[in-house]
């Protein structure tokens, strides 16, 4: 692939080269694009250029370092803020090293290395190197050289070491001037340096000798300013200065020549110090006021490129730097026009027939006719500018219109040429009838609108003139149809709509005729698409129109032609273009939509590989058969115009393609139409979030993204907070770049892939879910040629923190915890109802319990009491009855009240009373005893009866004491407990 590329590159190269190597006129008429400050170069005053080997073209300015992708211009300057910048802005010199470093010279701010991989400048400011680093060059050992304004200095990458040698006096083998221009290291290993002496020096690396080489010189020219050296494709070295003229040394022989402004062609003394050679070894030099010369060893010829007037040359006169690149572009640094550049291959056509620019007399006419002749003449019409014919020798003649001479043209337009069987050249023109030229007399004769009855000319307007196999001349009319002229008889007959006769095309104006492999003429109409006239049968018929297409009978017909493989194309105006397969009577449509520049198809040719081009209203297109796509040319790439002209385009007899566009002729030879077959290399240029770019190191939302240059970056990582952001990308494609095209997808999100045009390089994406995708992108190159130039970064999101697996971890932890803890709390919830309603069940059958204790307590209490209220009643009975009666009865009733009195004992009650209180009152009488143990039994019976509720009636009654005597108990029980007259004994008791 390499070598078809180096190929590619050398075949388009030589084909502008050599083919001027003859003609001086061939380097003027280079055509140049340019860069200034108005397409945002830093200053228009540009001293050096390169291309570094990712292919971006660096520019060193009087205003900073510009790094040009095709597209955009990146500027680096000087801050005196901050030291990550440039130290001056005024660049002299620039190199890339083989690490990729980039390092710059400046005027007297030292040198610069600049890591373009994190975009981060490092200053040299107190090496021994001067302060004006006037040229950097790299050598096969990787070791870096400055020309500096204080010597020479050598770097050492490996071992980071910096070597200087600078003119000392007392040294015959050391420097003979401390201020270097150039150094140069020949094929063979040798080493020249270039100062401001009147020799040039050879250096010996390994004895640090230099040894001062002479060369002839012209005592005239003795400035040695900016002294430049390169070597030749002979091992020849080329050497110029400021005012010096160009010299060469061969170092074999040591023979030298000298060329200047008295002794050559060279048009001035005064060079600027900048050479290069071109691959044809031609040596170009730039100049202070006389734009570009160009040496050629090999003839000793020089050619001079200037500023013209001319839109596309040179911008500028004063030259500063002339660069050539690995594929070939020129590109030149002026001092007041910034920089212009030549593409080799970018101009693909040009108005040349037999010598360079030959047809430039045509420039800006619109051509609207074009036939060649039978002696190969080539004739020319034009819309409003008269005839030519060019001649095989390259003259031109020019027919014009006069009023006071009839045999010159009727007018200034011609619509149409051809030439009949006599050899008289047949011209048709808009509203001034038909002409026969005589081209050996050049004697006009015009024939005006007459009458169709009397065979006359039917029409003042002509639009086609075709001449059939049979030698028949038919006339393509406005307003009157078809025209059959007879060049013997000099008879028009009209087979349009207004003849008398059934066989004739019915409509009033006839575009285009082509007679097919079969003998059947083709007619087009503007509005009744195609009448055929069958050959054997001598009748008109149109095509019937398929399923689809209404093309055949109400198609604005504009051209025909017929195909090597017997296929018929038709050109519209409206509906593009159409083959008709005779075999299979079948058609198949072109438009836009299928890569056709323009749906109004102007004419069309077929050239020797059976590619078809068609001139249409907006560009040149090429139609490939066995691709089946189209390939477009536009005046960027050469073309006199966009907008071609009908049936203004034919194949000359050597296979080349000539045709009209409406500001011009254009010349081509479709085999060196070459395509370009380099893809371009693509490059990430920005990366921006929320609009806004982002820089290398920058904080974004509290996080650095980019640590390196986009272009470099492997991976970026985005938070969620980084809601939109987009890539900018290009190809670097310095032919057309905005012919490029661009198609690019985000893996993991988009489907398909997303194509786009040079002018939208970027993708823009919004709220991308988080995760991992890869970006892709690709391009074609200027020709439409797709290819494997994928290039691809990592973008990865960042999930907000409630989706990282950290925190999901901890939520379903957290969800698991309140489910268990809800769990518990339910369980607990539960057993503590169960819990309480056992309590409560427990409690309801304790207080039943203690409810039926107390009851039986109240029984026991009441039954004593009733008991005892009985007994009492009884003794007093029986105590009054003992009174009454005698003695004996009297004693034996004291026994029975005796036996009373026992029953009415307290104690004897209370030892069924006291376990009782205990059950029903929580052990009441045991805590009594423990709480007070000073208490006596009567007291703590009282506490008892109290806390039981009876009255102090019915504690009496218990106790067999009056009322009095236990009201007297009760205060000193409170007494004995400690309560005070306010408080409550039975709240006490009841608290015990």
């Amino acid at each position: 692939m390499r070598f078809k590329v180096s190929l590619f590159l050398f075949m388009v190269f030589s084909c502008f080269l050599v083919s001027f190597s003859s003609e001086h006129p061939g380097f003027q008429e280079l055509k140049f694009s340019s860069l200034s400050t108005l397409e945002g170069l830093a200053h228009n005053n540009v001293e050096c250029i390169i291309k570094d080997t990712e292919g971006f073209i660096w520019i060193g300015t009087r205003n900073g370092l510009c790094r040009f992708d095709g597209y955009e211009i990146k500027t680096f300057t000087h801050s005196p803020a901050d030291s990550n910048t440039l130290s001056g802005n005024r660049i002299l010199s620039i190199a890339e090293d083989k690490s990729g470093f980039l390092w710059i010279g400046t005027y007297n701010n030292g040198l610069n290395r600049l890591n373009k991989t994190t975009n981060t400048i490092t200053r040299f400011p107190h090496l021994q190197h001067g302060n004006n680093i006037t040229k950097i060059k790299v050598f096969g050992d990787s070791s870096i050289w400055f020309c500096t304004n204080y010597g020479l200095t050598q770097y050492i990458p490996a071992a980071d070491t910096f070597i200087h040698r600078n003119m000392q006096s007392n040294n015959s083998s050391g420097l003979n001037s401390n201020n270097l221009y150039d150094i140069l290291e020949t094929r063979n290993g040798e080493i020249y340096v270039g100062t401001e002496h009147q020799t040039i020096q050879q250096f010996d690396k390994t004895s640090g000798v230099f040894k001062n080489i002479p060369y002839k010189r012209d005592p005239r020219l003795n400035i040695d300013y900016k002294k430049t050296l390169i070597e030749d494709n002979n091992g020849i070295i080329w050497i110029t200065a400021n005012v010096h003229g160009l010299c060469s040394y061969n170092p074999e022989n040591g023979e030298s020549e000298i060329y200047t402004e008295f002794n050559s062609d060279l048009t001035t003394n005064i060079l600027m110090g900048s050479m290069d050679l071109d691959e044809s070894g031609n040596i170009w030099l730039s100049t202070d006021d006389e734009g570009i010369m160009v040496f050629n060893p090999q003839t000793k010829e020089f050619y001079n490129i200037k500023k013209t007037d001319s839109e596309n040359s040179i911008t500028s006169n004063h030259v500063y730097t002339l660069y050539f690149d690995n594929q070939n572009f020129l590109w030149v640094g002026t001092f007041d026009e910034g920089v212009c550049y030549y593409d080799p291959d970018r101009y693909k056509f040009a108005p040349s027939l037999y010598k360079p620019n030959d047809l430039t007399i045509l420039s800006g006419k619109s051509v609207i006719s074009i036939f060649q002749d039978s002696e190969e003449r080539i004739w020319v019409g034009t819309d409003g500018d008269g005839l030519y014919r060019i001649n095989a020798d390259g003259s031109i003649i020019e027919y014009h219109h006069n009023t006071s001479n009839i045999n010159t043209l009727s007018t200034e337009v011609i619509t149409s040429i051809n030439e009949d069987h006599l050899g008289n050249i047949l011209l048709g023109t808009y509203a001034a009838g038909f002409m026969i030229l005589d081209p050996k007399t050049n004697l006009i004769t015009r024939i005006y609108q007459g009458e169709i009855a009397l065979e006359q000319l039917a029409s003042s307007s002509i639009w086609n003139i075709f001449r059939d196999s049979d030698d028949r001349i038919w006339l393509g009319c406005l307003g009157t149809g078809l025209d059959l002229y007879d060049p013997d008889e000099g008879t028009f007959t009209n087979y349009g709509p207004q003849a008398q006769r059934d066989e004739k095309i019915d409509f009033p104006n006839v575009m285009a005729i082509m007679e097919i492999d079969d003998g059947d003429l083709w007619f087009g109409t503007e509005g009744q698409g195609i009448y055929i006239l069958d050959r054997q049968t001598q009748k008109f018929l149109q095509l019937p129109p398929d399923s689809t297409q209404t093309i055949t009978t109400q198609g604005l017909i504009k051209c025909f032609y017929q195909d090597k493989w017997g296929n018929v194309w038709i050109g519209t105006e409206g509906n593009g273009l159409f083959t008709y397969y005779q075999k299979s009577k079948e058609f198949r449509e072109y438009t836009i939509d299928d890569g056709l520049s323009s749906n109004i198809v102007e004419s069309i040719i077929e050239d020797a590989h059976g590619s078809i081009w068609l001139g249409t209203s907006n560009g040149l297109s090429v139609y490939d058969p066995n691709t089946e796509k189209f390939r477009t040319y536009l005046m960027d790439e050469g073309l006199s115009g966009n907008k071609f002209n009908q049936n203004a385009m034919i194949k000359l007899s050597d296979g080349r393609i000539i045709s009209g566009t409406s500001n011009g002729l254009d010349v081509f030879e479709p085999e060196k139409i070459i395509t370009n077959p380099i893809l371009p290399k693509i490059v990430f240029t920005t990366f921006k979030i929320l609009n806004q770019e982002v820089h290398v190191n920058q904080m974004i939302n509290d996080r650095i993204i980019l640590s390196s240059d986009v272009n470099y970056c492997k991976e970026i990582v985005l938070s969620n907070r980084d809601k939109s952001f987009s890539l900018a990308f290009a190809a670097l494609n310095y032919t057309l770049p905005n012919k490029c095209q661009y198609a690019y997808k985000m893996e993991g999100f988009d489907d398909n892939w997303i194509y786009t045009s040079s002018k939208i390089r970027s993708a823009t994406y919004t709220n991308l879910p988080a995760g991992s995708y890869t970006f892709y992108v690709k391009s074609s190159n200027n020709d439409g040629k797709w290819g494997n130039n994928l290039r691809k970064i990592s973008i990865k999101i960042l999930p907000p923190f409630y989706e990282t697996w950290w925190f999901k971890t901890l939520v379903i932890f957290l969800v698991v915890l309140i489910i268990f803890l809800g769990y518990r709390y339910r369980l607990n919830s539960v057993r503590n109802t169960f819990l309480k309603q056992q309590f409560e069940q427990e409690k309801k059958i304790i207080k039943l319990e203690k409810d039926k204790l107390d009851n039986e307590l109240q029984k026991l209490t009441f039954h004593i009491l009733n008991r005892n209220r009985e007994l009492i009643d009884q003794k007093n009975r029986l105590l009054g009855l003992s009174m009454k009666a005698k003695e004996s009865v009297r004693i034996g009733l004291q026994n029975i009240i005796s036996k009373l009195d026992e029953e009415l004992s307290d104690d004897r009650d209370w030892k069924y009373i006291e376990p009782q209180l205990d059950k029903v009152y929580n052990n009441f009488v045991s805590r009594l005893k423990e709480k007070h143990p000073d208490l006596n039994l009567s007291e703590i019976k009282i506490a008892a009866y109290v806390r039981m509720n009876l009255s102090t009636k019915e504690i009496s009654e218990f106790m067999h004491k009056t009322t009095r005597a236990i009201e007297n108990d009760r205060y000193r029980l409170r007494k004995k407990i400690g309560l005070d007259t306010n408080d409550s004994l039975k709240a006490y008791l009841n608290a015990l």
